[in-house]
């Protein structure tokens, strides 16, 4: 009777749990969730990794010679990690209902579903496309309507999976301003357990409450340019100088833009009329001479390199090097949130069954395909039942080009 009745207690406490993950998740809704079948259907395990295949670009062939061209084709590892919340019942706590005993599972459930949400919104600083002004709320649907173009210049589908995730102090500064353009939810309640403020401009928009904050690196008043020039395909630095001396850093995520080096379309590599932007992959500071070798984010691919093409030259000696569009020290130290437009197919999160053992139960929520383990024992001691809830989860940025940053 006591095993019936443990057992029981699990699948009511991990059903309550699983519709508390449906209301308190925003940005993981909209993710690709396709790849879990990459890991094991039964007993996976923390530190598990899969290389998930991204297929490449071709390249168009004028006349009727075939001119093959290499694949192109590449991959991201995706590994499992393991986390999770645990708390203890009494044996009189134990009879209470689920309603009741929501109040002990909320603030557990909430910290293991904001760490999963944190994290994959933490990946905005490796994500180098970017539009807004550091610093300054947008107030208008400009900044994201030219993320949507980036994005979409990239080939990402235009399709219905586009979404916008923006912070609350984002959403106020829009609401305040432009509420009459979101298209209405179906209903109410809608609003409430999706987060979603409406569809405008071709994307779904929603706030979330975990939008990773970039403060920008601290640098004095510099004209920062190419200290020589780059001609090595698939580099990922670039040399420069003229940062005030021993006083500038740029910081992980920051994102430049280099003169003459245009971002071209990922298929038919025609240029876009836009300035490539780079992003920052680690903490760089100048060398005490005013110059500083920055690592960055895509590498660099002319038309040398066939379909992996993605910049039009290479960078030139002496040409002018923007902190976000910018040839000075307007935005050093700015602060401000990474809003996020994105094809769902920007970001991969997994999931996989963590292994049954005794006095457990699993369930996965049928909408978000999550898998939540609860498993308790008992202390003789106390009386009590202690309680772990168990997830195994990982994310990637599985396409960096199908997504925008829209500082504001």
């Amino acid at each position: 009777m006591a095993i019936a009745n443990t057992f029981n207690n699990n699948a009511k406490i991990t059903k309550a749990a699983l519709k508390y993950i449906e209301n308190q998740c925003v940005f993981m809704k909209y993710v690709n969730r396709g790849y879990d079948d990459q890991f094991k259907s039964e007993g996976g395990k923390a530190g598990d990794t899969a290389n998930i295949r991204i297929p490449g670009f071709g390249t168009y062939r004028s006349g009727k010679v075939a001119l093959p061209t290499g694949n192109n084709e590449g991959f991201v590892p995706v590994t499992l990690q393991q986390g999770g919340a645990d708390f203890q019942l009494s044996s009189k706590e134990l009879a209470l209902n689920v309603d009741e005993m929501i109040t002990i599972l909320g603030p557990r459930i909430s910290a293991v579903v904001t760490e999963i949400n944190r994290q994959g919104l933490a990946l905005a600083n490796q994500i180098s496309q970017t539009t807004g002004t550091p610093g300054t709320a947008p107030t208008s649907l400009k900044p994201f309507t030219d993320a949507f173009a980036k994005i979409t210049k990239y080939g990402a589908p235009a399709d219905d999976n586009i979404s916008c995730v923006i912070d609350y102090d984002t959403q106020s500064a829009l609401v305040d301003s432009l509420g009459g353009r979101f298209a209405p939810q179906s209903s109410i309640g809608d609003q409430y357990t999706s987060g979603t403020m409406g569809k405008a401009a071709g994307m779904k928009f929603s706030a979330d409450q975990q939008v990773a904050i970039q403060t920008v690196g601290t640098f004095g008043t510099s004209t920062p340019a190419m200290s020589s020039s780059v001609t090595t395909e698939g580099q990922a630095t670039v040399p420069t100088n003229g940062w005030a001396s021993g006083a500038s850093q740029l910081k992980k995520g920051d994102v430049i833009q280099i003169a003459g080096v245009y971002a071209v379309n990922s298929v038919t590599k025609l240029t876009t009329g836009k300035l490539m932007d780079f992003v920052v992959t680690a903490d760089t500071s100048d060398s005490g001479g005013a110059m500083a070798t920055l690592p960055i984010s895509p590498a660099l691919y002319t038309a040398a390199s066939g379909p992996l093409q993605n910049v039009t030259a290479m960078p030139a000696s002496g040409a002018a090097v923007y902190v976000y569009g910018l040839q000075n020290n307007t935005y050093s130290a700015k602060v401000s949130p990474m809003n996020l437009v994105f094809h769902k197919d920007a970001f991969l999160l997994a999931s996989a069954d963590l292994p049954p053992v005794p006095g457990s139960t699993r369930m996965k929520h049928p909408k978000l395909d999550f898998s939540i383990r609860v498993s308790n024992f008992w202390d003789g001691r106390t009386d009590d039942q202690l309680y772990r809830l168990d997830v195994l989860f990982g994310w990637a940025l599985l396409r960096p080009n199908f997504a925008a940053r829209v500082q504001g």
